[in-house]
């Protein structure tokens, strides 16, 4: 049985640039944000925990969308997450 009253947003960020901003966290404040000294190591921890929490999300309710695609192209992933959540946008309200 599904149910759509749950819903996931995976927001993805490329790794290296995920792996890059962990490793500025650390040397700001290593005790806090123990990982991040290695490039590789921060990379494969993201690709482990992004690849479980897809894994175990049920598809249809599930919509993943790129970081970068969220800064170049806002206007389209707007309306794609308005449709996503079932939302009403007036579209034309969105250029303003």
């Amino acid at each position: 049985m599904e149910n759509r009253s749950l819903y996931h947003l995976y927001v993805l960020r490329h790794p290296l640039d995920t792996a890059v901003s962990q490793q500025v966290r650390h040397r700001r404040d290593p005790l806090f944000h123990p990982v991040g000294e290695d490039l590789a190591e921060t990379a494969l921890l993201w690709f482990g925990t992004t690849s479980q929490a897809l894994e175990a999300a049920h598809p249809s309710n599930n919509l993943v969308v790129s970081y970068a695609s969220m800064v170049t192209d806002p206007r389209r992933n707007l309306l794609r997450l308005a449709d996503f959540f079932g939302v009403a946008i007036d579209s034309a309200r969105v250029d303003t």
